[in-house]
C-alpha cells in the first residue's frame, strides 16, 4: 500500500523513537483522535517524514478508507507549515485522472490535516527498488501519463519542482502523481512562494540545473527532471548511459528525447510537456518500425559478394546492425620513422570519412591513439592490440592497415575484421608519391567507406561527397607528436606541438582544442578560452567526437558545470573505455555527481588502455570513494595502486586512516611517503601532510601536530605549486594569528594570488573580533565573481560569513560560488566553518547531488 508523501516512510514501530518518548507519542495520538472525533476514525500510522505524518483513517461520513495527512507539531509554523499549505492550495485547484486528489482538508484542535484516497499500489521508487530497469514500452508509458498530469498542472500555472520516483504512483498501471509540497503558482506572491530565488528546493538529485543553483525556474523544469525519471526506469540510474543498459540496441530514438529533455539550457528543452508527450510517442513508433525492419534484413541474410577490387572472405558474418567501427593507426613497416604520422594520419582521415556515412558509430582517433599508446607495443604491431581494442570499445569491425616505401613511392594497404578477429575484407594496395600521401589516403578512404557503405544501405553512399580538407602533413605530425606529450601528462611540451600543428594549417581546429586543454591544467584558463574561440569558428570542420570535447573544455573554462558534464557525457558515450570517460568521472566529480564519478571511472580497467600508468585515475576514485563514505573500498583500491616510485598510492591510505583517527598507521604511511621521488605537477610529501591533517582535523582527531609539520616542510619547499596556499591554511587552521598575519603581509608585498590572500584576510579578521573589516572584505569577495575564478572569492566570502555567524550571507555567497563554477570536492567535508553551519538549505547546498 502506497500513499503519496515525498519524505521517506519509518518502518513500522519506529516513529516513535523519532518524535519522543512512549508517552508524549502517546498523548499525540490521543490529541489527534479527539480532534477528528466524529469525522474520522484513526487506525495506524502508515509513515513519517520530517514535515508530516500520514495515518490509516475510516472517512466515517462516506464510509471509506482515506490517508490523513497530518503536519508534525514541531512543523506548525514557518516554511513547514506554508509548505502544507501550499501543497493543500494547490491540489485542490487540480483535478486529473494523473494527479492524487485532495478529498478534504482542514484544521481542528490546532491540528492541520489533509485526505487524500489510499492507493493500493506502489510508487515508482519501490518499483524501481524491486525490479530493476523497466521495458522502454512500460517506461515510456509511465512517462507519457506523468507528463499528461504535468501538461494539465501546468495550463493552470503550477509548476511541480519535485518530480520524483517517491512522488510517482502507481496504481492498477495507472500513473498518480502526488505531493505539491514545494509546487510553485505561476500568480503566487513573494511569501506563498515559501522560497525565493537563490535557495533551490526539492529533491537535489532530480532537480533541474536551474533550480539546483536557486534559479527562477518554469515549467520546463519538471521536464529535465521527467528525463530524469525516464532514464533511470530505463537503466537504473537517473545519470545511467542509456546506450550501456539493456536497451543498447534499440535506444536511438529515445536516447534523442532524452538528449533534448536533459538539455542543460532550458530554451532547448520541449517547449510543453505535450511536446515531449509526442517526441515519446514518435520514438515507440519509429522503434516498432526499426525493430520490423532489421528483423526482416536479418532473414535474408547477405551473400558473398565482390566489389571493384575487393576480395571478400568466404566465411562472412551477417551484420544488419554492427554497432560501431575502430580504425587502429596504421603500421608503420619502413625504416623511416617519418612515416610514424603518416599511419596515424591514415588513420584519423579513414576515421573521419566513416563518420560523414553516419552509417554506424565510429570510435574517435584520439581515443584509439590512446588505447595503442602501450610501451611494450611498437608502432609496428598495432594489429596485435585488435582484440583488445574491440573489447574495450565495443567495436564490432575494426580496420587496420600498414604503411612502407617502394623506391620513391608510398604504399598503403587495409583490412577490416570481425571483434572476433575474423578477417572480413582485404583490399588492393594503394599508392602515391612520398612527397603527397594523400593520393594514397584518399583511394583508401574511399574504398573502406564504399563497403562499409555497401554492406549496410546503399542509399548511404551519397552521403560521402564534400569532404573536408584534411590537415597538411607536417601539421599532422606536430599534432601526432602533440598527442603523445599530452598522454604522457606532459602539458607544456604538448602545447608547443599542438600550437605548432595549427600553426601549420590553420583550418586543423582539432590541435587548438587539444591546445586549450593543456593550457587549462597548467593554470592559464584565460589564454585557454581565447584559443576555443579560435576554435569554434572552425567547427564544421570537426567530427562528432572532437565537437563534443570543443563544448566540455569551453564550458569548463568558462566555469559552466553543468553544460560540461553534459558535453563530456557525449564524448565518454561516443568512445567508452578512451580517457574521455575518465574525464566523464573528473566532471562528474566536480559538479557533485559522486555516484555517477565512481561508476564511469568503475567501467575503466585501469591495468590496460589509457589507464595503465594514469596515476590521476587513483586518486580520483579514491577521493570519490572518500566522499561517498565506502571507506572500506577506498582503503582497498589504494592499496591495489600502490608503486615502488609514486605517492599517489599512498594518498588513498593516508586519507582513510587519518579519517578513522589511526594515527599509528598515518605516521606509517607517511614514513614511507617521506622517502618517495617528489612530483610537483602531482603530489609532494607536503601534500600528504596537508590530507593527512585535513582529514584528522574534519573528523575531530588531533591534527595540530600535522598541520606544524605540514608548514615546515612548505617553509622549507615554498616555491612549489600550492605552497602559499597551504602555509597560509596551516597557520589559520593552528589559530596561528600572528604569523598569518605575518604571511599575508609578505605575500601581499609580493602580488601573490590576490584572491587567496583577500579571503584568508577577511577570516583573519573575523577569527580575532574585528568583525567589520571581514563583513566588508565578505561583501566585496561575495560581490559579482572575476571572469575564470570559478566561484573562489564567493567561497572565501561564505567561509568568513560563517566565521562572524551570518548564514544568510553564507549562503547566498555558496550559491554564487556554486553557479560560478566552484568545483565540489573533499574541501566540502573538510571546512570546519561551513560545516558549522545548521541550516539546512546550507548542508543541501554542499551536498552531493547524486
Amino acid at each position: 500500500m502506497s500513499i503519496g508523501p515525498s519524505e521517506e516512510p519509518t518502518p513500522a514501530g519506529t516513529h516513535g523513537s523519532r518524535s519522543g518518548s512512549a508517552n508524549s507519542a502517546g498523548a499525540r495520538w490521543a490529541d489527534l483522535r479527539r480532534a477528528l472525533a466524529g469525522r474520522y476514525e484513526i487506525e495506524r500510522e502508515l509513515g513519517a517524514g520530517g514535515m508530516a505524518r500520514v495515518f490509516l483513517a475510516q472517512d466515517l461520513r462516506h464510509d471509506r478508507k482515506v490517508a490523513l495527512k497530518v503536519l508534525r507539531e514541531g512543523a506548525r509554523s514557518g516554511a513547514a507549515a506554508m509548505r502544507f499549505e501550499n501543497e493543500i492550495a494547490v491540489v485542490a485547484r487540480l483535478n486529473h485522472p494523473n494527479i492524487l486528489p485532495l478529498l478534504d482538508s482542514g484544521c481542528t484542535g490546532g491540528i492541520n490535516y489533509f485526505v487524500m484516497p489510499v492507493v493500493e499500489g506502489r510508487t515508482l521508487r519501490e518499483i524501481l527498488s524491486a525490479e530493476g530497469p523497466l521495458s522502454i514500452e512500460r517506461a515510456v508509458g509511465y512517462t507519457v501519463e506523468i507528463c499528461e498530469a504535468l501538461a494539465y498542472a501546468h495550463g493552470r500555472g503550477v509548476v511541480h519542482r519535485d518530480i520524483t520516483p517517491s512522488n510517482v504512483l502507481i496504481w492498477e498501471d495507472r500513473v498518480r502523481v502526488c505531493d505539491f509540497g514545494v509546487a510553485l503558482v505561476a500568480t503566487a506572491s513573494p511569501e506563498e512562494r515559501v522560497t525565493s530565488t537563490g535557495i533551490a528546493v526539492g529533491s537535489p538529485r532530480y532537480m533541474s540545473p536551474e533550480q539546483r543553483f536557486g534559479d527562477v525556474v518554469d515549467h520546463r523544469s519538471d521536464l529535465f527532471s521527467v528525463g530524469l525519471l525516464l532514464r533511470e526506469m530505463l537503466t537504473g540510474s537517473p545519470g545511467g548511459e542509456l546506450e550501456s543498459g539493456a536497451h543498447r540496441a534499440d535506444s536511438a530514438h529515445l536516447d534523442q528525447v532524452l538528449k533534448r529533455a536533459l538539455s542543460t539550457r532550458p530554451e532547448d528543452r520541449h517547449a510543453t510537456a505535450k511536446e515531449l508527450i509526442a517526441d515519446l510517442r514518435g520514438a515507440l513508433s519509429k522503434r516498432a518500425w526499426w525493430q520490423r525492419s532489421s528483423g526482416a534484413a536479418g532473414a535474408i541474410g547477405l551473400f558473398a559478394v565482390i566489389v571493384a577490387g575487393v576480395w571478400l572472405v568466404a566465411q562472412q558474418r551477417s551484420m544488419s546492425s554492427p554497432g560501431s567501427i575502430a580504425v587502429l593507426p596504421f603500421e608503420n613497416l619502413s625504416s623511416a620513422p617519418d612515416l610514424d604520422a603518416v599511419g596515424t594520419m591514415t588513420a584519423d582521415w579513414l576515421a573521419r570519412g566513416l563518420e560523414r556515412t553516419d552509417a554506424l558509430e565510429v570510435v574517435p582517433t584520439a581515443a584509439t591513439l590512446s588505447l595503442t599508446d602501450v610501451p611494450s607495443v611498437p608502432p609496428t604491431s598495432y594489429r596485435a592490440l585488435r582484440g583488445e581494442i574491440a573489447e574495450v570499445t565495443g567495436a564490432e569491425l575494426v580496420v587496420s592497415g600498414a604503411v612502407y616505401t617502394s623506391g620513391d613511392r608510398l604504399i598503403v594497404r587495409s583490412e577490416i575484421f570481425s571483434r572476433d578477429g575474423d578477417l572480413l575484407v582485404t583490399f588492393p594496395e594503394s599508392s602515391a608519391r612520398l612527397d603527397d600521401p594523400m593520393a594514397a589516403i584518399i583511394e583508401v578512404e574511399g574504398r573502406v567507406t564504399g563497403w562499409v557503405s555497401t554492406r549496410l544501405d546503399e542509399r548511404l553512399t551519397d552521403h560521402l561527397s564534400g569532404s573536408m580538407v584534411p590537415p597538411t602533413l607536417s601539421a599532422y605530425k606536430a599534432w601526432a607528436a602533440g598527442m603523445d606529450r599530452y598522454l604522457k601528462r606532459d602539458n607544456s611540451a604538448a602545447l608547443e606541438s599542438f600550437l605548432s600543428a595549427h600553426r601549420q594549417d590553420s583550418t586543423f581546429a582539432t590541435a587548438l582544442v587539444y591546445a586549450s586543454i593543456c593550457l587549462t591544467n597548467l593554470g592559464r584558463r584565460r589564454e585557454a578560452d581565447s584559443l576555443l574561440n579560435i576554435a569554434a569558428a572552425s567547427r564544421q570542420l570537426m567530427g562528432r567526437y572532437d565537437r563534443a570535447w570543443l563544448d566540455y573544455q569551453t564550458a569548463a573554462v568558462r566555469g559552466r558545470s553543468m553544460d560540461a558534464l553534459e558535453a563530456i557525457r557525449r564524448a565518454a558515450a561516443i568512445a567508452p573505455g578512451t580517457k574521455a570517460v575518465y574525464n566523464h568521472a573528473a566532471q562528474a566529480f566536480i559538479s557533485g555527481y559522486v555516484h555517477e564519478a565512481i561508476s564511469a571511472l568503475e567501467s575503466l580497467d585501469p591495468r590496460r588502455g589509457p589507464m595503465l600508468g594514469f596515476h590521476p585515475y587513483w586518486d580520483l576514485l579514491t577521493s570519490s570513494l572518500h566522499l561517498a563514505e565506502r571507506h572500506g573500498d577506498e582503503v582497498r583500491i589504494a592499496r591495489s595502486s600502490l608503486g615502488p616510485d609514486r605517492l599517489i598510492g599512498l594518498v588513498g591510505l593516508v586519507r582513510a586512516a587519518a579519517a578513522a583517527g589511526d594515527l599509528e598507521s598515518v605516521e606509517t604511511h607517511l614514513d614511507a611517503a617521506r622517502i618517495l621521488p617528489q612530483d610537483p605537477a602531482s603530489w609532494t610529501f607536503g601534500d600528504v601532510l596537508i590530507e593527512a591533517a585535513e582529514e584528522a582535523n574534519a573528523h575531530g582527531h588531533p591534527a595540530g601536530p600535522l598541520y606544524l609539520r605540514a608548514d615546515q616542510w612548505y617553509s622549507e619547499n615554498s616555491k612549489v605549486p600550492r605552497g602559499n596556499e597551504y602555509l597560509l591554511l596551516s597557520a589559520y587552521r593552528r589559530g596561528a594569528w600572528a604569523l598569518l598575519e605575518q604571511r599575508l603581509d609578505s605575500m601581499t608585498r609580493a602580488d601573490a594570488d590576490p584572491i587567496l590572500t583577500s579571503g584568508y584576510r577577511g577570516l583573519l579578521q573575523a577569527s580575532t573580533g574585528s568583525m567589520e573589516d571581514a563583513e566588508r572584505i565578505a561583501l566585496r569577495l561575495a560581490g559579482p565573481q572575476p571572469e575564470y575564478s570559478l566561484g573562489r572569492p564567493a567561497v572565501f566570502a561564505a567561509r568568513i560569513a560563517a566565521v562572524l555567524g551570518e548564514e544568510d550571507l553564507a549562503l547566498n555567497a555558496l550559491g554564487t560560488a556554486f553557479s560560478s563554477g566552484l568545483p565540489y570536492g573533499l574541501w566540502i567535508h573538510r571546512d570546519p566553518d561551513l560545516s558549522s553551519l545548521a541550516d539546512p538549505r546550507i548542508v543541501q547546498l554542499l551536498s552531493p547531488r547524486d
